[in-house]
């Protein structure tokens, strides 16, 4: 049998963009983010909730405060030292039934591309921001 080359559908064409996307488990930062946004270690993240317009807001921060989560890095090229980073998003999925629905969503409809506001990080699940 002949081989074949496998066709990527998310057709790679938000590699380089700069998303937060949802797992059932995490909020992940690509290395595009990390990169563009200098995050850095070591980092940590508080996590604000707007139910009434669906978003979720980001600020980082280099210093625990009450309520942020520890951003883990982890490599994602240890060639060219890229890094993805990823935090805690169970209890959020448990808590708002409108961010619990994208977990089954395909991985396109769960990647979202951030708006910066003042020094927030947004992403909004009634608008078409993911990717």
């Amino acid at each position: 049998m002949a081989w074949k080359e496998f066709k990527r559908e998310d057709k790679g064409n938000s590699l380089g963009v700069p998303c937060i996307s949802l797992t059932k488990l995490h909020f992940r930062l690509n290395s595009a983010f990390i990169k563009a946004y200098k995050i850095a270690h070591p980092c940590f993240v508080t996590i604000y909730i707007n139910e009434e317009d669906k978003q979720i807001g980001f600020k980082f921060h280099v210093k625990e405060e009450t309520n942020a989560y520890k951003v883990t890095f982890y490599p994602r090229n240890r060639k060219t030292k890229a890094y993805n980073g990823q935090f805690g998003a169970i209890r959020i999925m448990q808590e708002y039934s409108w961010i619990q629905k994208t977990e089954n969503e395909i991985f396109e409809k769960r990647r979202f591309k951030p708006i910066k506001k003042n020094d927030m990080w947004i992403i909004d699940f009634k608008e078409e921001t993911n990717l």
